[in-house]
C-alpha cells in the first residue's frame, strides 16, 4: 500500500510521514509513540521534524500501533514479516 502524505508538511519526509500515518490510524499519543522507541517526547519530536527515524524505530512504532511491516517481492507475495521486540533494561 502506498501511503500518501498526511499533509504537505510531510511529503518530503517519508519516514516521518509513515509515523504520522501510524499515529492517526492508531490514535496513539506522541508520549506513547516516544515510549515505543525508548526516547523522550522532545527527542521524538526532533526525529519527526528531521525525518531521522531509524528502521528499528519504524518497526517498533508500527508494532506498538498494532501494525506489521512486510518485505514484499514486488509480485504481491510477502517474503517475511519484520517484527522486532526490544525491552527496556530491567523489564
Amino acid at each position: 500500500m502506498l501511503i500518501e502524505p498526511v499533509n504537505d508538511i510531510w511529503k518530503d519526509r517519508p519516514k516521518s510521514n509513515f509515523v504520522q500515518f501510524l499515529k492517526r490510524a492508531s490514535k496513539m499519543t506522541v508520549t506513547e509513540m516516544a515510549d515505543a522507541i525508548f526516547c523522550s517526547v522532545p527527542t521524538f519530536n526532533c526525529k519527526l521534524n528531521r525525518n531521522t527515524f531509524t528502521v528499528e524505530d519504524l518497526i517498533l512504532i508500527a508494532n506498538r500501533c498494532g501494525f506489521s511491516i512486510f518485505i514484499n517481492n514486488g509480485e504481491g507475495k510477502d517474503i517475511c514479516e519484520v517484527r522486532t521486540k526490544f525491552y527496556k533494561e530491567g523489564t
